[in-house]
């Protein structure tokens, strides 16, 4: 009964700005106008409404291309110690390799606190991401503050940015070679190349592996689930869990391994390592799968899903996951070993 009172009230203002408004207004901005404020209230981050321009980098990044600097972001945290008004800026979470976001030696953690001159605190992540990505040759000013040092500018030109997927090679070493296999994106290629790779692994023979996934900002779940299934034969990769008892799942791994269980496994991460990057990091380290080095990881544990209307639409969290030992990493990470 509350919901319908609510919709209806909407309606009713809707209808009344439309008609009784000083000047015209249009339809279209009176309902995105609407749309950002509704997905605003919930104070999620990755919850967002996504305008044509949204939704189109949306794409762009899942084809695996777009005109950028290379930087995967972020909304800043709110510190639970901080004032109420403190404002929240957007984090570098890691940079793509070989990009110029790469080159210009920014790090994870960087905030960028101004695009072009202007502040990114009131700025929503993906308005924050439509302004500094655009075509190729174009230039952006990029203002970053580093721990608490001053705030420095960083003027970049945009290039394609072509996200890689999986970098290979053999270490040799006096007792046989060390397979290195880094991840750097997990998409709809990550475990086809990732098999790949284990193939010429196998035919060249090695006694065991580095798996690096510093600076991976995640991607699609589903991938890192099936990327950990290789290195596992039984036991939890990880469970969603959400209000809605249907969308709660737990994935388990399948018998038959990618990587024998005698070759030893090191995975390196940092705090550049988020969200499905995570996933495989905490479903090795608490199947005792692999020995974690580096830093504690970023700490995104929960699950979005985009829902297309026309040519806009929105992202929503659905769920949170939680790793083999029934924990949520969210805004605290995975620490290393």
């Amino acid at each position: 009964q509350e919901t319908r009172r609510y919709l209806q009230i909407l309606n009713d203002a809707f209808r009344l700005v439309l008609q009784s408004y000083v000047d015209k207004p249009e339809p279209k901005t009176l309902y995105e106008g609407a749309m950002k404020g509704l997905f605003e209230s919930l104070g999620d981050p990755y919850s967002v409404f996504l305008d044509e321009a949204m939704m189109s980098d949306m794409n762009d990044l899942a084809a695996g291309e777009f005109g950028g600097v290379g930087l995967v972001i972020s909304k800043q945290l709110k510190d639970p110690k901080g004032a109420d008004d403190q404002p929240l800026y957007v984090e570098v979470v890691s940079p793509i390799e070989d990009t110029p976001g790469w080159a210009r030696g920014i790090q994870p953690g960087d905030l960028i606190v101004k695009i072009d001159g202007e502040s990114t605190a009131p700025l929503l992540i993906d308005e924050a991401q439509k302004r500094i990505r655009g075509p190729e040759g174009t230039s952006v000013v990029l203002t970053f503050r580093r721990g608490g040092g001053k705030d420095f500018d960083v003027p970049f030109v945009r290039a394609r940015v072509v996200l890689p997927v999986v970098k290979k090679a053999l270490i040799p070493t006096p007792k046989g070679n060390v397979a290195y296999l880094r991840i750097l994106e997990f998409t709809g290629l990550t475990v086809t190349k990732v098999q790949e790779a284990l193939k010429e692994f196998d035919k060249a023979g090695y006694r065991a592996m580095v798996l690096d996934v510093r600076n991976n900002p995640g991607g699609l779940l589903d991938s890192a689930v099936q990327v950990a299934d290789l290195f596992l034969d039984s036991g939890v990769i990880v469970s969603t869990k959400s209000r809605l008892a249907y969308e709660n799942s737990v994935d388990r791994a399948k018998p038959g391994l990618g990587v024998p269980a005698d070759k030893p496994v090191v995975l390196l991460m940092n705090k550049g390592s988020a969200s499905a990057a995570e996933i495989l990091a905490g479903a090795l380290k608490d199947n005792k799968r692999a020995y974690l080095v580096g830093e504690n990881s970023y700490g995104k544990g929960s699950v979005q899903q985009p829902f297309p209307i026309d040519s806009t639409g929105f992202k929503l969290t659905i769920a949170r996951y939680y790793t083999p030992s029934d924990e949520n990493i969210d805004k605290t990470g995975i620490p290393p070993d």
